[in-house]
């Protein structure tokens, strides 16, 4: 029996980081890291599902963003923060940044504007090229399709904040209109 095969099942790749234990042999996970990832990997690696867990570190209160099955105090969190809002909000949106963008600005500018695409269809103009916009869109577009990141997302507001997103709410839903006014 060779050594890749005596090697445990639960041994951790040597990829320089802490890594979880993980059912794959080393020597199966060594070879995988040595080959080039599909476009899919930002997905992947962003997508979580993500919580967000009390955990001192840096010798202060605080909390870390991990993905569902890690464990704070044996993986590497994704992210630490001291204020539990903002690891919030880091939870709802880390799974937007791993997408392939929704929109895109057209760089040539028309008489209308730039034109604003999704999947190739125009969806409106903007009057000056705005790429960071376009990037704004898609991440709203991804919380807004998340229950889970856009529950997240309003944990994170304050609490005064969630007061008046509930009354916009039961104004808007309750007139029917459904929609908020700007």
């Amino acid at each position: 029996m060779d050594q890749a095969s005596i090697e445990t099942a639960a041994a951790p790749a040597r990829t320089g980081r802490r890594s979880p234990p993980n059912a794959f042999r080393s020597g199966f996970l060594a070879r995988l890291d040595a080959q080039e990832d599909a476009g899919s990997a930002a997905e992947a690696e962003c997508d979580g599902p993500w919580r967000v867990v009390a955990e001192e570190r840096h010798g202060q209160p605080g909390y870390c963003v991990v993905r569902d099955w890690e464990d704070p105090g044996r993986d590497a969190p994704r992210a630490w923060f001291r204020d539990r809002e903002l690891a919030l909000v880091t939870a709802a949106l880390l799974p937007a940044i791993g997408k392939d963008a929704w929109f895109q600005v057209a760089a040539e500018g028309g008489p209308e504007g730039h034109r604003l695409l999704q999947h190739g269809e125009v969806v409106g103009y903007l009057a000056i090229y705005d790429d960071r916009l376009s990037e704004a869109l898609h991440i709203a577009e991804c919380v807004l399709r998340s229950p889970v990141a856009l529950a997240n997302l309003l944990l994170g507001a304050s609490p005064s904040a969630l007061a008046l997103v509930g009354n916009i709410l039961s104004r808007e839903v309750g007139s029917g209109r459904g929609t908020p006014r700007p």
